[in-house]
């Protein structure tokens, strides 16, 4: 039985040869672009509609900008600012816990 990081490397592997493939070819490479575009940005969206409600919007986003990540520089650059703003929040919000002794008791 593979496991799953052996199956991660040679998908990730498999990838990158098909992606480099598709940069020799200027249409073929816009049209994956624009996919990746379009599919990010609806992902984004729907976490942005789901933000109100109850549930995972931040996960969605997060999700959608990982998808844009992955053909776009800036998109990277921002999931990175992100990443790292949440991570100040939940130092922020352990340290807050630990300071009040684990939280609201009732």
């Amino acid at each position: 039985m593979t496991s799953w990081r052996s199956s991660a490397e040679r998908w990730r592997s498999g990838y990158h040869t098909w992606r480099a493939g598709l940069r020799g070819r200027r249409v073929a490479e816009a049209s994956w672009r624009l996919l990746v575009l379009v599919v990010g940005l609806a992902v984004a969206g729907v976490g942005v509609v789901l933000l109100p409600l109850p549930g995972p919007g931040w996960v969605i986003i997060f999700v959608g900008l990982g998808i844009l990540a992955a053909e776009f520089a800036w998109a990277q650059r921002l999931l990175l600012r992100a990443r790292g703003y949440y991570e100040r929040l939940k130092a922020a919000a352990l340290r807050r816990r630990q300071r009040t002794g684990g939280g609201a008791r009732m």
